[in-house]
C-alpha cells in the first residue's frame, strides 16, 4: 500500500498517510475530547487531537518494528502507510525462511505490548493509588492528583489499553494479521510446505473475518453501535485473507504450469534456401502480423531463428541472390525454454532479458512452440478464473509489457530465491 500524502521518511522508509487516516483522527479527536475536557475544558478538542496523534504514533512504532527487522534481513521496506484500520509496512519481498518470517511478524506485536506495559507503568507512576481508586470517576481523580497529572495519566492509561489491544489482536492466527504470518511460519516449519502453510493461514483469516462480521452485526442489532466497527474490521480481514489466498493460487500456477501448456504454434517455418526476395514478398509484404516469429528449417530440421530486420543490411538488388540462411541465428544461440520449464522461469527470462518472445524446444532440440507475454496473460486468466479483455491482450502484445499491477517480476524473483535456498 503506497498511496496518499507523503509526510517524509523514517530510517529511510517513506511514510504516507491515506486520506482515511484524517477521518479516523477526526473521529478519535471528537470522541475523546469530552474525556480530557473534564480537566481542561478550554483545551478539550486539542487534547483529543493529541491523543489521536499519539494513538497513530503507536501504530507507526508497531510498523517500524516490522520494518527494522525486515531491513536487518536485507529486505527493502518500500513504505509505511497509516490508514483507516491502522498501518501497513510494504516490503519488497517476503523473508526466505520460516524463522525470518516469524521474526518480522512478531516484531510489531512485541513493540505494541512493550509500549502498552511502558505506558501502564508511566500512568501508575503519575496517578499512584488514584489510578485504581478513581479511574472511572474523573472528578475524584482531579481532586486526588490535580488536572495536569490526571489528564496525562488518563491519556497514558488509554494509550496503554490501545497498545495492549493492538498487540494482542494482531497475534490472532489468521492472515493478514501478524499472527497469521506467525501461523504460516510455524506450519511451514512443521510441514516443509510453504504454499500449503500460506493457504491454511489464509483460511484461518477468512474464518476470523466471518466470525467478527457476525459478532459485529449481532452487537449492532442489539443496540451496540461499536458492533458496526467490529463488522467493518471483520470485512477488512476477510477481504485481505481472500487476497492472500488468491496470491497463493497465483504462486502455485507460476510454479507448476509448464511451458508445454502455455506455448502456441504461432510461428512460421521457412526454408533456409528461400531467397530474400521470396521471403520479403511472401511473408513481409503480405500483411503478416507485426510480431510474427520465423523459424528456419533445412533438411527437415529446425536450424535457427530468422531476424527479419537483418534484411535491411542487404541492398534490395541483391535479394534475389541471397538466401534466408543469412538472416538466421542458430538455435543454440537463441534464448529458449524446455517443455517442462515452469511459468515463473519463463516470466523471468522474458523480463530480465527484455525479450519479445521465447522459443520452446522439445527433447530432440526442435522448436515445439513459442511463448510471448500475451500467452502468459491468457494462461493466468484461464488458471485463475478471470476473463482477460481482448483490448488488454492487444495492449500487452503491442507494448511487449505485462500489466504493472500484476507484479509478476517481483513475485517470480522471490520464487527463484526460495528455490535456490532449497
Amino acid at each position: 500500500m503506497k498511496s496518499g500524502i507523503r509526510l517524509g521518511s523514517i530510517f529511510g522508509i517513506p511514510l504516507f498517510v491515506d486520506l482515511s487516516w484524517f477521518l479516523v483522527v477526526g473521529l478519535v479527536s471528537v470522541t475523546s475530547a469530552p474525556l480530557f475536557g473534564k480537566f481542561y475544558p478550554q483545551f478539550s478538542l486539542l487534547l483529543g487531537v493529541a491523543f489521536a496523534l499519539l494513538m497513530f504514533t503507536s501504530v507507526l512504532l508497531h510498523e517500524l518494528g516490522h520494518s527494522i527487522v525486515a531491513k536487518s534481513q536485507g529486505i527493502e521496506v518500500l513504505s509505511i502507510t497509516l490508514f483507516l484500520f491502522g498501518g501497513i509496512a510494504a516490503i519488497q519481498r517476503e523473508p526466505n525462511t520460516p524463522w525470518d518470517i516469524f521474526r518480522v511478524a512478531i516484531a510489531g506485536p512485541l513493540v505494541s505490548l512493550f509500549l502498552g506495559l511502558l505506558t501502564l507503568l508511566a500512568s501508575r507512576e503519575l496517578l499512584g493509588e488514584a489510578l485504581i481508586a478513581n479511574l472511572r470517576d474523573p472528578d475524584q481523580l482531579l481532586e486526588a492528583v490535580g488536572a495536569l497529572r490526571a489528564s496525562s495519566g488518563l491519556m497514558l492509561i488509554n494509550l496503554s489499553q490501545l497498545n495492549l489491544v493492538l498487540g494482542i489482536f494482531n497475534l490472532l492466527p489468521g492472515l493478514p494479521l501478524d499472527g497469521g504470518q506467525v501461523l504460516k511460519a510455524v506450519l511451514w516449519k512443521l510441514t516443509g510446505d510453504r504454499q500449503k502453510s500460506a493457504r491454511w493461514a489464509g483460511y484461518s483469516g477468512q474464518a476470523l473475518g466471518v466470525l467478527m462480521m457476525v459478532q459485529g452485526a449481532l452487537t449492532f442489532f442489539r443496540g451496540g453501535a461499536d458492533g458496526l466497527w467490529l463488522a467493518l474490521i471483520g470485512w477488512f480481514l476477510y477481504s485481505n485473507a481472500s487476497q492472500s489466498l488468491q496470491m497463493n493460487v497465483l504462486q502455485k500456477v507460476l510454479l507448476e504450469e509448464p511451458a508445454e501448456q502455455i506455448m502456441t504454434r504461432d510461428f512460421k517455418l521457412v526454408e533456409t534456401t528461400m531467397t530474400l526476395r521470396n521471403f520479403v514478398d511472401r511473408y513481409l509484404l503480405l500483411q503478416e502480423p507485426q510480431h510474427a516469429v520465423y523459424v528456419a528449417t533445412a533438411d527437415g530440421r529446425d536450424r535457427g531463428l530468422i531476424t527479419p530486420e537483418k534484411v535491411r543490411q542487404f541492398d534490395p538488388s541483391t535479394w534475389a541472390q541471397r538466401t534466408v540462411a543469412e538472416l538466421v541465428t542458430p538455435l543454440d544461440q537463441v534464448e529458449h525454454v524446455e517443455l517442462g520449464d515452469p511459468l515463473s522461469d519463463i516470466i523471468l527470462l522474458l523480463e530480465e532479458k527484455e525479450l519479445r518472445f521465447l522459443l520452446v524446444r522439445s527433447a530432440v532440440g526442435s522448436v515445439a512452440g513459442v511463448i510471448d507475454r500475451t500467452d502468459v496473460v491468457k494462461t493466468l486468466g484461464k488458471r485463475l478464473g478471470f476473463v482477460v479483455p481482448e483490448a488488454l491482450l492487444q495492449q500487452v502484445k503491442s507494448e511487449g509489457k505485462f500489466p504493472p499491477q500484476l507484479g509478476l517480476l517481483n513475485l517470480c524473483q522471490q520464487i527463484a530465491r526460495q528455490s535456490r535456498l532449497h
